[in-house]
């Protein structure tokens, strides 16, 4: 993934070069500021892969959402050269050339793009993550923005001096598209390294198996969630008959532990008594 993303900002870097169409800039921009934060991408899951039970038992998933979260300033650093270029071509209008090369090197990447989007896709639905949704997102909006570029340039390569226009319009979608992924990872990425409760209908799950488990404690205090990376940690706090024996508790506990599993494949549960009085 990482020597992909090397060629294809050598490529789109070279393509600008050639042309100085802005849409290309653009898109070699996209890639540029993609490179940095799928070298992170990489490091953190050989983090991931090393594991160490005991020493990290709730940070370690962070570790995706800080990698998802390294995306955003590196997709908005160049709006303010996108925007600048933007404004010199529009008021010095010249005709789009030489972009064979930079056509030719975006159709063959929005053939890759396309393959690693579906890739992503398909491992995301197996197994959530931030890591993982994060590069579906960074190759979802790739495959949009070849396909504009592609557009935009083949519009500017047949208008002459009119094409920069087409040109500067093409390139603007791309910064709008930058905008658009910068928003939606921060907001998940936040979400998550602030410890925001897990979405409503794992609550709601959450919900029925203690409404179907009541005969198991004598009254339910409150539930805490929490996500990290694909993890989800559930912290029941129950207060149970005071005449129970330890035996008999650590039973009802570990019913209840049982139904959430089942309900919530995956979670790690801990069931936590309360005292009557509190």
């Amino acid at each position: 993934m990482v020597c992909c993303e090397v060629t294809a900002f050598a490529a789109s870097l070279t393509a600008a070069l050639m042309s100085d169409s802005l849409t290309l800039w653009a898109s070699c921009l996209r890639v540029g500021l993609d490179l940095p934060a799928s070298f992170f991408t990489l490091y953190v899951s050989s983090r991931l892969l090393r594991r160490q039970d005991g020493k990290f038992d709730y940070g370690l998933g962070k570790w995706e959402n800080l990698a998802a979260l390294i995306n955003v300033p590196m997709l908005v650093a160049g709006l303010g050269f996108l925007g600048f270029r933007a404004v010199k071509n529009v008021l010095h209008p010249h005709s789009v050339t030489h972009t064979g090369f930079g056509l030719g090197v975006l159709a063959v990447f929005c053939v890759v793009n396309i393959i690693l989007m579906r890739r992503f896709y398909l491992l995301n639905q197996e197994n959530p993550s931030p890591l993982v949704h994060a590069q579906f997102v960074l190759y979802r909006n790739a495959t949009a923005a070849s396909l504009l570029s592609i557009a935009a340039l083949l519009g500017a390569r047949m208008t002459g001096n009119a094409g920069t226009y087409l040109d500067t319009f093409g390139a603007l979608v791309l910064a709008l598209l930058m905008i658009q992924s910068a928003i939606l990872l921060l907001r998940k990425s936040l979400s998550a390294l602030l410890d925001e409760a897990v979405e409503e209908t794992l609550q709601t799950r959450i919900a029925h198996v203690m409404a179907g488990a009541h005969s198991q404690y004598r009254q339910f205090h409150r539930v805490r969630t929490r996500r990290s990376g694909d993890r989800i940690f559930i912290e029941l706090f129950l207060e149970f008959d005071p005449d129970l024996i330890v035996r008999e508790l650590s039973l009802h506990s570990q019913e209840i532990r049982q139904q959430l599993e089942t309900a919530i494949p995956g979670a790690e549960i801990t069931v936590i008594p309360c005292d009557p009085r509190s």
